[in-house]
């Protein structure tokens, strides 16, 4: 069982089996059965004895938050329910190191929780993405480690298929012939995420990482898409870099840079307290020009139960444009999380 306060209540539930159908196979599925639910599922078949290279189907979907979206004006909740099916091709670069191409069918629907001036209910979009993903992790735990890192590189290029627009009394469906405020060019996307841990003699553990993000060719900000989201504790979804001092999916974002550090002192046996920091430089998806510069910095303490690691903690976030949202900010995270 796990509780936050950005996905609220849920429960969490893994499995894996090996060799069920095939010899040298894998199957994993993961999933978060609550308001926000999430889950992946994947079939994995070695396609050599010594287990390098596979091939995988993937299927994953989610419901999540955003907490304040600007859509033709509007502001205000909307749900992103994602839904993913797709291929790749892996290859382990030795223990800790795996590579795979993918080619995904993505359908994205973003549902306002507000009502909207022009009666808009939902937007949604279907895209081809082909993906190349270079991923590390050598940690040596995944709650509170004390030394290594975990990395994940993603180039990607995407094609609009199709679109819709539904309101109260309608729905319209564009094309690339008739494309209306959508944009049917190919984009990329390129996303960078670091986080190195490590502990010098004594009970402190340093943590430091950073993300970058580019996306090209983005929509308008009438169409709303092409875009990740910044902020929160940890990342909620595919499309989600956390940032201290601010909320889960907070901030809409297509182009970014930023640093995060963090101390950890482990005070006796499981209980921990911490101080973490961070500055990013963003651009919105709503801007086409210029950066805003955002610094967060917090103070937590995790105890490593039974039920799982239990963080509490509060953060500071300074964004000038963040007008919606206090920038003292509590958070709590209890069980083992997705």
């Amino acid at each position: 069982v796990h509780y936050d306060n950005s996905l609220l209540s849920g429960l969490i539930f893994k499995m894996s089996v090996k060799n069920l159908l095939t010899q040298r196979s894998v199957i994993n599925l993961g999933s978060r059965i609550g308001q926000y639910y999430r889950v992946e599922l994947n079939y994995l078949q070695f396609i050599d004895r010594n287990q390098i290279f596979g091939l995988s189907a993937n299927l994953n979907f989610d419901n999540a938050l955003i907490p304040l979206l600007d859509i033709r004006g509007d502001k205000g909740e909307v749900i992103s329910r994602n839904f993913t099916p797709g291929l790749s091709f892996n290859r382990r670069l030795g223990l800790n190191n795996m590579m795979s191409i993918s080619a995904n069918y993505e359908m994205l629907n973003l549902v306002l929780h507000y009502i909207s001036d022009i009666n808009l209910k939902n937007l949604s979009y279907n895209y081809i993405t082909a993906t190349y993903d270079y991923q590390v992790n050598s940690l040596d735990t995944k709650h509170f480690p004390e030394k290594g890192t975990i990395l994940d590189i993603s180039v990607s290029a995407s094609k609009l298929q199709s679109a819709g627009l539904k309101t109260d009394s309608s729905k319209v469906d564009f094309k690339w012939k008739n494309h209306g405020e959508f944009s049917f060019n190919r984009f990329y996307t390129f996303h960078g995420s670091v986080n190195h841990y490590f502990t010098p003699p004594g009970r402190l553990t340093f943590l430091f990482g950073g993300d970058i993000l580019l996306i090209t060719n983005s929509d308008s900000v009438s169409a709303q898409n092409n875009f990740y989201l910044l902020g929160g504790v940890e990342s909620v979804n595919k499309r989600s870099i956390p940032m201290f001092g601010f909320q889960s999916n907070e901030i809409p974002v297509k182009k970014l840079a930023g640093v995060r550090t963090g101390i950890d002192m482990q005070l006796f046996e499981n209980f921990h307290v911490n101080v973490l920091a961070n500055i990013f430089a963003i651009q919105e998806a709503n801007r086409d020009k210029g950066f805003s510069l955002l610094t967060g910095f917090g103070l937590g303490a995790g105890y490593m139960s039974i039920i799982g690691p239990i963080k509490i903690g509060l953060m500071y976030g300074n964004y000038k444009r963040e007008v919606y949202f206090n920038k003292i900010k509590g958070y709590i995270s209890i069980g083992y999380n997705f």
